[in-house]
């Protein structure tokens, strides 16, 4: 039976009361929508909007870069040129919206927004399409404080001469192998996490990654390491967890070097020439060491008798011992220690608080002296001795330059038109470039001669220049020699023969250097000489000495004077 009229509109009323409701709630959404500016119109684009930086922590006070880039969807899609960047403070907030840069570079659009305080939601728009909305947070860092130092710790032979060494702050390191550092980390904040990572220099070698010590506050850290090889070091530190974790990273380069015997750094009275002295004259040789750790002792060998087989050794009495510098002085009486024979060797001999480590001067063996009534004066000898030293090396090393030129020559003028490298001129260039091998060494010994007597050091740079350059570069073009190609040869033998005479005559004028900076500095110690004593002279006769031995000395003193100029070319002019 069908329902009554009334039963029906009744129905009909419900009905569409309901889809007023629902147009109701669906226009509310839509206004809801528009309102809070994340309403978007379908519209198809041939395109979507990517968006790099996406959610970011920045640090309070930071200018914020954020990019996005626009991908084709579509082979024939038209990008447009306009890119938006829409900001708001959060959900159902005001938006502001400013024009994104392209970058020339990359074709990204890019904007630096001013420093952040406050956090903030950000998308990119263009054209129809739109980025989801991410958020960019703003935190505290955590940061290094005043306070931050490393402790290096010498190695465990040294402790007992060494003290550790507290470097301020968290910066570069520069120490030997085997020292421990110690880091002592203070934070602006509290931390939640701290990490030492250390990669070595060396290919292969394994990152490692070494956690930090937190003090029961968090506002400190300690962590030690041994410093074996060199690399990087890197703090992470980390301010909390959660959605505003940043990281604060900072870096510093680790400088690990072996722990080198010690270093002759001046030696007055000892060189590698031979030396002449008087009997009964003492002779005073002093050294200035250096070490990478502490210089721990010093002794002069005095080798006399048959063979030269018994040995003393005379302790030098060292001031800065057990510290990275050191220097003193030893006295001895060559006529007594050498007895009969006359004939003594000597060398100083260092050591440092490794053990086994010691270094000698000469390097390469010991120093002949002889006893003689006829030797030369004591200053004559201080003089013109570490110049003999220097000039034996340089002459050597001049005459390998020279039978090097010569080779070169003599292949140059062989080499034909056409062919190959004939095998004897391969064996011939090969030992040319041994030779000249030797020859750098030879120039570089020259120069360790020159450095650690002073007024000759002016000429150690100049040395080691000519081993490094013209030897080099010699040695380069006899290199370039061994080609199957003739015209290439021929060129190649030339240059090194014009290379090498040019070294030749660098390494003369050396020469000539070394004797002209001996020289001077005889006549400068006779002129000191001559100046205190006039002095001292002066001294006596305003104390009342008695005139005629006042003027007896001052004429005696005014004969060495012109003995002086007459003895010296560079004074008489």
């Amino acid at each position: 039976m069908p329902p009554p009229a009334a039963a029906v509109r009744r129905r009909a009323g419900v009905g569409f009361g309901l889809l007023a409701a629902v147009g109701l709630f669906a226009g509310g959404i839509e206004l809801a929508r528009r309102t809070a500016g994340w309403f978007r119109p379908a519209a198809a684009a041939p395109f979507r909007v990517v968006v790099p930086t996406g959610d970011a922590v920045v640090r309070r006070g930071d200018p914020v870069t954020l990019s996005a880039y626009l991908e084709p969807t579509a082979p024939d899609a038209v990008l447009p040129a306009a890119v938006d960047l829409v900001t708001r403070p959060g959900p159902g907030e005001p938006e502001t919206r400013r024009r994104m840069t392209p970058d020339p570079g990359t074709g990204a659009a890019v904007a630096v927004l001013p420093a952040a305080t406050a956090d903030f939601e950000y998308r990119v728009e263009a054209g129809p399409a739109a980025s989801d909305w991410f958020a960019v947070r703003v935190a505290d860092p955590v940061e290094l404080a005043p306070g931050t130092a490393v402790e290096l710790a010498p190695l465990a032979y040294a402790a007992a001469v060494v003290k550790p060494r507290t470097l301020l702050g968290f910066a570069d390191l520069d120490a030997v192998v085997g020292t421990t550092a110690t880091v002592r980390l203070r934070f602006t904040r509290p931390a939640a996490a701290a990490v030492l990572e250390w990669r070595p220099d060396a290919p292969g070698g394994l990152p490692q990654s070494l956690a930090v010590a937190l003090d029961p506050d968090a506002a400190g850290g300690t962590a030690t390491l041994p410093l074996r090889e060199p690399g990087g070091l890197r703090l992470v530190l980390t301010n909390e967890p959660g959605v505003r974790t940043l990281r604060t990273e900072v870096a510093v380069r680790v400088r690990v070097r072996p722990d080198e015997p010690p270093r002759f750094e001046t030696v007055g009275g000892l060189w590698s020439a031979p030396r002449a002295v008087r009997p009964g004259q003492s002779v005073t040789i002093s050294v200035t060491l250096a070490d990478d750790v502490a210089v721990a002792s010093a002794e002069l060998e005095v080798a006399t008798g048959p063979g030269f087989a018994s040995i003393a050794r005379l302790p030098v009495a060292l001031t800065g011992a057990g510290t990275p510098a050191a220097e003193g002085k030893v006295t001895f009486d060559p006529g007594a220690a050498a007895g009969a024979e006359g004939k003594l060797r000597v060398r100083l001999r260092a050591a440092d608080a490794r053990p086994g480590a010691t270094a000698t001067y000469p390097a390469d063996g010991w120093a002949e002296w002889t006893v003689a009534p006829a030797a030369p004066p004591p200053d004559a000898q201080e003089a013109y001795g570490p110049r003999d030293a220097v000039a034996a090396k340089l002459g050597a090393a001049q005459a390998d330059l020279r039978d090097a030129a010569k080779t070169a020559a003599v292949l140059q003028a062989a080499t034909g038109a056409k062919g190959g490298l004939p095998i004897d001129h391969a064996a011939r260039l090969a030992a040319a470039r041994a030779t000249l091998k030797a020859t750098a060494g030879t120039l570089r010994d020259a120069a360790r001669e020159a450095a650690v007597t002073p007024p000759l050091r002016p000429l150690a740079g100049s040395l080691r220049t000519l081993a490094d350059t013209a030897v080099g570069d010699a040695d380069e073009y006899l290199r370039r020699a061994a080609t199957d190609d003739p015209v290439e040869r021929r060129a190649a033998l030339e240059a090194a023969a014009t290379r090498l005479r040019q070294a030749d005559e660098r390494a003369g004028h050396l020469g000539r250097v070394n004797g002209q900076l001996a020289r001077a500095r005889l006549d400068a110690d006779r002129l000191a000489t001559l100046a205190a004593a006039y002095t001292a002279l002066a001294d006596r006769a305003a104390a009342g000495a008695p005139a005629a031995e006042v003027a007896a000395e001052r004429t005696r003193l005014a004969a060495r004077f012109h003995e002086t100029l007459a003895d010296s070319d560079p004074l008489r002019v």
